[in-house]
């Protein structure tokens, strides 16, 4: 028998189906852009942005590509609002991209809050931490649709989804 909380829990994960991770990268100029990433895990999900330079973009996607990726240092992509006198700094998107296993499974996790702007009130940011697995063909092919969609110069997106086992 199935308790109807979680029945509408499953219903909700068909509403988000699989586990992925959306770049959408919209440049501001031919130097930098505002990057929103959406997150979908077992039925999360989350939506966050920071501003990034192209540069940066490109250097965290030439890091997708290393086999095996270090186990000491991880490829990351963190962002988000410098801090000031009266407000500290935050991070809306924390990213980072470990080996799972022997087998060539490679951990996605994925941590985005809300920006909390310095006139509002100090309010918790909404958060979203979750995590799933790809293997290195995927990363490979999400490191490439980073690349185009920096290159295209447009706004664009770049999809990683974990593929069929």
């Amino acid at each position: 028998m199935v308790s109807c909380r979680s029945k509408a829990v499953s219903d909700y994960a068909k509403l988000v189906p699989m586990n992925k991770l959306v770049f959408r990268f919209e440049p501001d100029d031919e130097w930098c852009g505002e990057l929103f990433v959406f997150v979908a895990a077992d039925g999360f999900a989350g939506i966050g942005s920071a501003w990034f330079d192209k540069g940066s973009l490109r250097n965290f996607a030439e890091s997708l590509r290393a086999f095996p990726l270090p186990t000491d240092k991880p490829a990351r992509l963190e962002g988000g609002l410098g801090g000031n006198d009266t407000t500290p700094p935050q991070t809306t998107i924390n990213l980072s991209f470990e080996p799972h296993d022997v087998r060539g499974a490679v951990r996605v996790k994925a941590h985005l809050e809300t920006t909390v702007w310095q006139d509002q009130e100090k309010e918790h940011p909404k958060t979203l931490s979750a995590q799933f697995q790809v293997s290195y063909g995927d990363l490979g092919s999400f490191a490439t649709a980073i690349d185009d969609m920096i290159a295209a110069g447009i706004t664009g997106e770049a999809v990683l989804t974990a593929s069929a086992n």
